[in-house]
C-alpha cells in the first residue's frame, strides 16, 4: 500500500468512527412569555381603562416571531369585604375567583416581517351604573404565544369607581397661523367652591377623520386653555376634552366633551413687503424691496394708478418671485402710485405697500 492509498484509508476509518460519536444531550429549548409589567388603569366616565407594555420577547431574551394575545382575567368584590382588609392581601386570597373577561389579539394584520421589542395597548371595561362606589375591581394579565405558551400573572390591580366628574362645555377652537387655540369652561365651577374647583385638571384628545384619539397633553391641565401647536395644513381635526379628578391617586376622568372640527386652513396673509424703494429714469421707474420673511411666499404682485385716479391696475398677472420690477409705460411730467404686496402658495395676499413716484418733464430752451 502506497502512502497515498493509506492516508485515503486512515481518513475513510476517522470519518466512519467519528459519525458514530455522539456529544452531550442538550436540554430542550423552553420559551416562555415574558410577563407583562407596567399594567396601570384609570377610570373614564363610567368604563374602566387598562393600559399596559407587552414584552414581544421570551424570557430568554428570543424574540417572538409572530403577534401574542393577551388574557385578561379579574374578578370583583363588594366594598365592604375589601375595607375588612388591606387591599394587596385581599388581592391574594382571592386570585383564585378571577375569571377570564376577555383575550386581545395584538395587531394581528401588521405585515412588519419582525416585531418590534414591545408594544402598547389598552382594553376598556363598561362599569354598571349600580356598581359606582359599590364594587371593587381586580384585574391581572397574561400573555400567550401563537403556540399557547402563556407568561406568568401580572401583578393585580385594584380600582374603586366613583361617580365621574362633569365634562366640560362651551369647547372652542381658534385657528391661528401657527396653532389651534382651544377654550372651555367647567360644567361644574358655579356649584363649587375655590378649593374643589383647583382640584379639577382636564385632558385634551385630538384626532383626524381615520384614525382614533390620542391625548395631547403629557400632564393634567389646570388652565382651561391649550395651544395645539403640532398641526399641518390641509388636514381636518377633532378635539374634545375631558374633566380630571385625582381619586386614591387614579385619574377619574369625565365624560368626553362635545367634539369640534377644525379644518386646518391657510387663511394668513404673509407680511407686507419692507423696504420698497421706486427710481424714475429718463424712460422708466425702478422699484425694489426686500424679500418677504413668509416661509410659503410664492411672489409679488404690483399694481399701478395714474395720479388722479381712483383705481389700481395690476400690472403683474402673476406672482413674480424677483424683488424688482421696471415700468416702462410711463409718461414724463407725471405722477404715479403702485402698491406693491406679497402672494403666498394658498394665494392670500399681504396688505399692500404703497409709494408715490414722479416722472420729471423736461423743459429745453
Amino acid at each position: 500500500m502506497n502512502k497515498i492509498s493509506r492516508l485515503a484509508f486512515f481518513l475513510i476509518f476517522f470519518l466512519i468512527y467519528s459519525c458514530g460519536v455522539k456529544g452531550p444531550l442538550q436540554p430542550p429549548l423552553i420559551l416562555i412569555p415574558q410577563k407583562i409589567e407596567s399594567l396601570s388603569l384609570y377610570q373614564q366616565g363610567k368604563k374602566i381603562v387598562l393600559r399596559w407594555i407587552t414584552p414581544l420577547v421570551y424570557e430568554n431574551g428570543v424574540a417572538m416571531g409572530a403577534w401574542p394575545s393577551v388574557e385578561i382575567w379579574g374578578f370583583e368584590s363588594s366594598l365592604e369585604s375589601v375595607l375588612k382588609e388591606p387591599l394587596d392581601n385581599f388581592a391574594k386570597e382571592r386570585r383564585r375567583e378571577k375569571k377570564l373577561l376577555a383575550e386581545i389579539k395584538l395587531e394581528e394584520n401588521q405585515s412588519s416581517l419582525s416585531l418590534p421589542a414591545s408594544f402598547e395597548a389598552s382594553w376598556e371595561f363598561p362599569v354598571p351604573s349600580e356598581k359606582i362606589g359599590r364594587i371593587v375591581f381586580f384585574f391581572e394579565l397574561r400573555l400567550k404565544d401563537e403556540r399557547g405558551r402563556k407568561s406568568s400573572f401580572s401583578k393585580p390591580v385594584f380600582i374603586i369607581p366613583v361617580e365621574p366628574p362633569l365634562p366640560p362645555r362651551n369647547l372652542k377652537a381658534e385657528l391661528q397661523e401657527d396653532k389651534v387655540v382651544l377654550r372651555w369652561e367647567s360644567s361644574s365651577e358655579d356649584s363649587k367652591t375655590p378649593e374643589t374647583r383647583m382640584a379639577e385638571n382636564y385632558n385634551i384628545y385630538r384626532k383626524e377623520k381615520s384614525s382614533t384619539w390620542k391625548r395631547l397633553n403629557s400632564d393634567p391641565l389646570s388652565e382651561k386653555k391649550f395651544e395645539d401647536r403640532e398641526i399641518i395644513f390641509g388636514r381636518f381635526y377633532y378635539y374634545l376634552v375631558r374633566t380630571i379628578r385625582l381619586v386614591d391617586s387614579i385619574e377619574r376622568e369625565s365624560e368626553a366633551s362635545e367634539q369640534i372640527e377644525v379644518e386646518i386652513k391657510d387663511i394668513f396673509a404673509p407680511p407686507s413687503p419692507k423696504g420698497v424703494i421706486a427710481i424714475a429714469g429718463e424712460d422708466r421707474i425702478v422699484i425694489t424691496w426686500e424679500p418677504s420673511p413668509a416661509p410659503d411666499v410664492a411672489g409679488y404682485l404690483i399694481r399701478r394708478r395714474t395720479e388722479g385716479e381712483t383705481s389700481f391696475e395690476l400690472l403683474t398677472p402673476e406672482p413674480i418671485m424677483v424683488t424688482s420690477y421696471e415700468d416702462r409705460k410711463v409718461e414724463k411730467g407725471r405722477s404715479y402710485h403702485y402698491a406693491i404686496t406679497a402672494c403666498d402658495q394658498a394665494g392670500n395676499e399681504s396688505q399692500p405697500v404703497e409709494i408715490r413716484v414722479s416722472m420729471i418733464r423736461n423743459y429745453y430752451p
